[in-house]
């Protein structure tokens, strides 16, 4: 049966037509209607893509780029210095030895508490001298004796100039080692050495009064930057 129809089967209602593709239509709309069709279907997949840009960037840069060798690691116990104390320290310190601070860095860490009810600190200071990884470690004389006891430290005439070790005479620590594992620094039986230097009167400790429990700064016999750890103490007492 004939089409009741005026128009041709050649018209273009009778073509199939191909639906039209996102960016034909993102190219029909003009103003207001362009940007609400923008923000309905790609803002949303724009956003989420710039974040996760952002995030793998972020990853690479923090784990991927080169960090700043440290090149002194010094642990400071039971006593607590402002933030921008420890910047000073650390800002002053590198000036000192002349360092470039993108390449190289000075951590002076003082966020150890050493006490009977907290063994985190200790483990802490455990694990960075098994490593080798800390050179100078600063604690009231009280705890300090208990690692100087156990043969933590360097002996001082070992590691210090001979100018240096003259002029820090009076501010000596010295200790026994122990012999047998049941003795204290109390009555260990072992050779005595100079193994740390009492910080009374470095201009770092007196602008804070005096101390009942004295602070002492000792070398560690596992650290790698002996040469930057005797700076130090040279840059403490302004040698």
């Amino acid at each position: 049966m004939a089409k009741e129809t005026v128009l041709d089967d050649g018209a273009d209602i009778y073509q199939r037509r191909a639906p039209k593709s996102e960016k034909q239509k993102f190219k029909e709309l003009h103003g207001r209607d362009k940007w609400q069709y923008f923000k309905d279907y790609y803002l949303t997949k724009l956003v989420v893509i710039l974040i996760a840009i952002a995030f793998i960037g972020y990853f690479f840069y923090t784990v991927l780029a080169p960090k700043p060798e440290t090149v002194l690691h010094v642990a400071v116990a039971n006593f607590g210095f402002p933030e921008d104390q420890v910047t000073k320290v650390q800002d002053e310190f590198s000036s000192y030895l002349n360092i470039d601070t993108e390449k190289e860095q000075i951590y002076f860490d003082t966020s150890y508490t050493l006490n009977e009810s907290d063994y985190t600190s200790a483990e802490r200071i455990a694990t960075y001298i098994y490593a080798g990884e800390l050179d100078v470690f600063i604690a009231p004389e009280s705890q300090f004796r208990n690692y100087a006891v156990s043969g933590m430290f360097s002996p001082l005439s070992d590691q210090l100039p001979t100018d240096l070790y003259s002029s820090l005479s009076d501010c000596f620590f010295s200790s026994a080692l122990r012999v047998e594992d049941d003795e204290t620094a109390d009555n260990a039986t072992g050779p005595v050495s100079v193994y740390g230097i009492y910080l009374d009167d470095v201009p770092l400790f007196s602008q804070y009064g005096t101390f009942k429990d004295r602070p002492v700064l000792g070398i560690v016999a596992s650290g790698t930057h002996n040469e930057n750890a005797v700076e130090f103490i040279r840059y403490l007492f302004e040698q």
